[in-house]
């Protein structure tokens, strides 16, 4: 082989590589895409995560908001309704005072199975995983020792629970989905209040947090 030709091997070899390279080469472009697809599946599935609770904030968001104007326009002159008392640290979303009672009302976002009952201080919300939150009545006892501090006594405690719930428990009276929270207020038919005491328990929660 003269010298023409090994320079013609050299260029040839430079230019194509041999089998062996081929082969490494594919096997990396394989990993590479195979990498790739795993990447873009993770940041699939964290947008549609992100989309979904940002639909379901919207979805109770909107329920919160539709359940307020129900409790407005199924009780209009019938009483009070107010919002977010702040009771010795504990939020009640809403308290409203009607002749058959004081309402207090807590609202809590949770989607899947429910368990707990009322002497548990954890309750448990399960999907395709689980997890604990503290038992709203702990909230709520709190809330209804602190008003029987102040003589406002007859009390309607409600967790409404809003979401795609399913109670697995045999779950404390008063706590409901809150699609059904009209349906429980207009359940209490006896009236327990006049309405000068609904008027004195509203300035007591209007003026001042308790």
């Amino acid at each position: 082989m003269n010298e023409i030709e090994k320079m013609q091997n050299e260029i040839i070899s430079s230019i194509f590589p041999s089998t062996t390279e081929m082969i490494v080469f594919s096997i990396l472009v394989i990993f590479a895409i195979i990498i790739l697809k795993i990447y873009l599946k993770k940041v699939e599935v964290k947008i549609s995560k992100l989309m979904t609770s940002k639909k379901e904030n919207k979805d109770s968001n909107e329920l919160l908001k539709e359940t307020k104007n129900m409790l407005l326009m199924m009780f209009k002159g019938k009483g009070f309704l107010l919002e977010n008392i702040n009771i010795k640290g504990n939020i009640a979303e809403y308290i409203l005072i009607l002749k058959t009672g004081v309402f207090v009302i807590t609202t809590h976002k949770y989607n899947g199975n429910i368990y707990g009952t009322k002497n548990q201080f954890y309750w448990f919300c399960k999907t395709q995983k689980s997890f604990k939150f503290i038992n709203p009545w702990i909230k709520l006892q709190e809330i209804d020792d602190e008003l029987k501090k102040r003589e406002i006594k007859k009390n309607h405690m409600i967790a409404a629970f809003i979401g795609n719930v399913d109670f697995k428990t045999n779950v404390p009276h008063g706590t409901i989905e809150i699609e059904s929270l009209i349906d429980y207020i207009e359940s209490c038919e006896h009236n327990i209040l006049t309405d000068i005491e609904m008027t004195h328990i509203q300035n007591i929660l209007k003026t001042s947090n308790l």
